[in-house]
């Protein structure tokens, strides 16, 4: 039986916990009372967080620096910006900062990534009342957005916690080297030891050294170097569940102790070279990564910053801001606002750049490490390719098309790119398609096995999905999760009322492939010189690598299937029929199983595709500068120079192509697109 003061406990975090306890406990009398009250403020509404305020501006017990950091965040951008819940009892201040995203995004692009735009997103984060920055371990921070589950918030969570892992209570001397405007920006790079200071002194400085020179990699620089270290249940159970992923013992055994998680230290062992010997790592050895700088800047400060303090390929879009007099909270909010525009640049899970892309694309993805393609299939980092088949079941059936038109062409080996990357669903240790070693054959025999997408929209559930697919191929699945999850660019089906009529085509899609940052710089470009609109055709076995790299200037390499006549650069056509016949001169050899395999079929109002009779073509956004105009064609020699707007899919034994007005320079037509653009979103 329970007795009179038992609680009846709601879901949440460990203090959200104590909360109830507690609140429970004074109302029934049971141990609390006024004084205590006073000093366990739940700061709910608008009004407690106030009382904290005053109370930490009258001298209250809280640290000098928490409290001038959370009022220069205020000051800064607002009273909104954060809010704080002031736990006294537990010694911790529960800190959100309110991330506004609504000017950094458009809507579309906040569409794109799956961010409620209209609201901000929340880090959270707990730090010690009293010692604040002199605590030794960093806060780990939890991002997320009310409404919905963000995608973007769990990237920014990532990146947000390495920020914190590597610069925790670290002062401006420390970070000099890093910093935006610091000497990594001047040609010459001054190398001094005494820039390597850390808060501990002089005995940390010599830690820091000595690994330097190969003493104890970064297990030591975390105090756990030299010891034969003990672990808990749960740390040998991480460590066994780790060890049958295939990662180093000696790496298993430095992560579990810096994590909590099986999927934080897997996560941690995907980002971070554990697995060597000497983590911290002299840059320009050739053990770092490049370029010359002072002993002892590790790996992941690398990863933080985007290179070596004075590497000539410093990423300006990992540059930390200055701290100053704001404080820490205030460099936390800059480095993530400064983040979030180019975040698609980068691996959701390792944050390093992607290796096939030769430039940033819309949408954020997976990069092709295989550790991180092991991280996303087995542990579930990112969206499942279910909740997009259910929602966009004729854009999944496009990018299935596409992939397999590039397959089955005789150039797959030059344009299936990004190769796909898929881990063995029986055994994880093993990589069953990787970019490393491309089996295009393989590739095929997963497609053959393929059922068509309209089936797959028929599946009641993920679960039912996944054994339909199970059925046919087990790599399906897998292979079907990578298709839909490695598309990077913005690709929405246009509603009938919302089409260009003149295009003669039900298939049209919005597609917009550049990210935010590429966006302003266009803006800035079209402002200053104008723009005007023009089509590009290319076979559909192309398309697999366009929307995953964007339009490239082709001439001259493996890429190129036509001749350039008219000098390098991206063709493209104001009239819609030029584009439609360079569209139709493929090299896709589908075999015939494929054949009306969905096309004509209608399922629930969708309309399905045939590769095999497949015709593709954009209309793109082309500033007018520097275009050689040709007539007939325009060359624009510079990719950023063209924005893709939107897509168009025809199937050539049903249709004859776009009607003859689809021409550019016709006022009537021009006056169609724009209205197509006003009702899409992208005027």
């Amino acid at each position: 039986m329970l007795g009179d003061n038992y609680v009846v406990l709601k879901p949440g975090t460990i203090l959200d916990i104590v909360n109830q306890v507690y609140k429970e406990q004074v109302s029934k009398g049971g141990g609390g009372g006024d004084s205590d009250d006073e000093d366990f403020d739940d700061g709910m509404d608008d009004d407690d967080i106030d009382d904290d305020d005053e109370e930490v501006e009258d001298g209250a017990e809280m640290s000098s620096a928490l409290t001038a950091d959370i009022r220069h965040v205020k000051e800064r951008w607002g009273e909104k910006a954060i809010e704080i819940r002031d736990f006294r009892t537990l010694d911790q201040v529960q800190v959100d900062l309110n991330i506004d995203v609504s000017a950094l995004l458009n809507n579309y692009t906040a569409e794109a990534w799956g961010v409620a735009r209209t609201e901000p997103i929340i880090a959270t984060l707990h730090v010690a009342r009293t010692s604040y920055l002199d605590n030794v371990e960093p806060p780990k921070v939890e991002c997320a957005q009310k409404s919905r589950a963000c995608p973007l918030a769990s990237q920014l969570q990532n990146i947000i916690n390495l920020f914190l892992k590597l610069l925790w209570s670290k002062s401006d001397a420390e970070l000099e080297e890093h910093y935006a405007d610091g000497p990594h920006s001047r040609p010459q790079h001054k190398s001094s030891s005494s820039n390597l200071r850390t808060t501990s002194g002089r005995k940390q400085q010599a830690q820091v050294q000595q690994q330097s020179s190969g003493g104890g990699g970064l297990g030591s620089f975390f105090g756990m170097g030299g010891k034969k270290q003990k672990f808990t249940k749960k740390e040998q159970e991480m460590i066994k569940i780790l060890s049958g992923m295939g990662f180093a013992q000696a790496a298993i055994e430095r992560a579990v102790k810096m994590t909590s998680s099986v999927e934080e230290a897997a996560n941690l062992l995907a980002t971070d070279d554990l697995d060597e010997e000497d983590d911290m790592v002299v840059i320009g050895t050739g053990t770092g990564g490049g370029g010359s700088g002072p002993p002892g800047i590790s790996r992941d400060m690398e990863l933080l910053t985007g290179g070596a303090p004075s590497a000539t390929d410093f990423d300006t879009n990992k540059a930390i801001p200055r701290r100053g007099s704001g404080g820490f909270l205030v460099q936390l909010m800059e480095y993530a606002l400064h983040r979030i525009p180019t975040c698609s640049s980068y691996c959701v899970i390792c944050d390093k750049t992607h290796m096939f892309a030769s430039g940033a694309m819309m949408k954020p993805a997976v990069c092709s490490r295989e550790l991180c393609a092991f991280a996303f299939q087995q542990l579930k980092v990112g969206a499942d390719a279910a909740e997009d088949i259910a929602a966009e079941t004729g854009v999944v059936d496009l990018l299935v098309c596409m992939a397999r038109a590039a397959a089955f062409s005789g150039r797959a080996q030059d344009i299936l790119v990004p190769y796909p990357q898929v881990v063995d669903p029986e055994n994880p240790r093993k990589m069953v398609l990787t970019p490393s070693k491309p089996d295009i054959p393989k590739v095929q025999k997963i497609f053959e096995a393929f059922p068509p997408v309209q089936a797959l929209a028929q599946a009641n559930d993920v679960q039912d999905m996944k054994l339909r697919l199970d059925a046919k191929e087990p790599l399906a699945y897998p292979l079907l999760q990578w298709i839909v999850t490695s598309n990077r660019s913005h690709l929405v089906k246009l509603k009938d009322e919302t089409q260009l009529k003149t295009m003669s085509t039900h298939h049209q899609y919005l597609l917009v492939t550049e990210p935010p940052e590429k966006q302003k710089r266009f803006s800035e470009l079209k402002a200053k010189y104008g723009s005007k609109f023009a089509f590009h055709g290319s076979p559909i076995e192309n398309w697999h690598a366009i929307l995953r790299d964007g339009l490239k200037n082709a001439s001259s390499t493996k890429l190129q299937l036509h001749g350039a006549a008219h000098g390098a650069g991206i063709y493209l056509a104001p009239q819609a029929s030029t584009s439609y016949g360079y569209a139709n001169k493929g090299g896709t050899a589908i075999p015939k199983k494929f054949a009306n395999q969905s096309g004509g079929t209608d399922i629930l109002g969708m309309k399905f595709l045939d590769e095999s009779q497949m015709l593709c073509m954009a209309l793109c956004e082309v500033i007018n500068h520097d275009i050689k105009d040709c007539g007939w064609a325009w060359v624009a020699p510079q990719a950023d120079y063209v924005s893709t707007r939107f897509l168009f899919v025809y199937d050539s034994r049903s249709s004859s192509g776009p009607k003859s007005e689809a021409d550019c320079s016709k006022s009537e037509f021009q006056r169609e697109i724009q209205s197509a653009l006003e009702k899409n979103g992208l005027a």
